[in-house]
């Protein structure tokens, strides 16, 4: 049985614990993402970041990294239709945010689905699809059952410490570990076994998130994934 590929990062890049630690005191904000891309091959970009950005941004954030490293998406769409209808992104904008990003676009994160699923969520997905395998939370996958009969190639989105899959279907799973849990070489090792253990996914995002992702948790866990082999 193959296992899945596993790709190591944080989610966001400005984060100011990181200032003066992981960054030089020095660095003009608008190199972190730079210096960023040079230590790690990959980022999961919050919603709050699209939101905050426009097409010159993101261009410049393709501009800004080095070749090979790819961006993995967290689109600001709404749980319901109220929220959708009021979030800067809606269906006539995915183009404007995915275009320019799609030379290093390796996934995209539906963080919040309504049960039943809308049409109007339908929709995103599908055309976000046509950009980079998507994936949204297992929880809600797992509860729309039917309604999601023709997304069968959604992926996965789950927090390790909260869930545990034994499947993951769509080809793309990602997960993100929280900053609230302190996480020692032997519980990464144990996160990315069961990441290599699951089926259905071919590669597999492994981000720490939170407001303070612990850049030597990340150093540790490509170790271990190296010694892993």
């Amino acid at each position: 049985m193959n296992t899945p590929d596993i790709i190591l990062g944080a989610k966001g890049w400005r984060h100011a614990s990181w200032e003066g630690a992981f960054y030089p005191d020095d660095l003009p904000p608008e190199w972190q993402l730079s210096y960023y891309s040079n230590e790690f091959d990959s980022v999961l970009v919050p919603a709050d970041y699209v939101n905050s950005a426009d097409p010159a941004s993101l261009h410049a954030w393709v501009e800004d990294t080095r070749e090979g490293f790819t961006f993995f998406l967290e689109l600001p769409v709404g749980a319901s239709n109220a929220e959708l209808d009021n979030a800067k992104l809606d269906n006539a904008e995915l183009d404007n945010v995915l275009a320019p990003l799609a030379p290093r676009l390796g996934g995209i994160l539906i963080s919040e689905l309504s049960v039943p699923v809308t049409s109007a969520q339908v929709e995103i997905i599908e055309k976000a699809q046509r950009y980079a395998p998507v994936v949204a939370p297992w929880d809600a996958l797992t509860a729309a059952g039917e309604s999601l009969a023709s997304l069968q190639n959604v992926g996965c989105y789950w927090r390790p410490e909260e869930t545990d899959l034994t499947v993951c279907g769509g080809g793309l799973g990602i997960a993100e570990l929280t900053s609230g849990v302190s996480h020692d070489p032997k519980a990464l090792k144990n996160i990315l076994q069961h990441c290599r253990s699951l089926q259905g996914a071919t590669t597999i995002g492994v981000f720490f998130g939170g407001d303070a992702p612990r850049i030597e948790e990340i150093h540790n866990a490509i170790m271990i994934l190296q010694l892993m082999g």
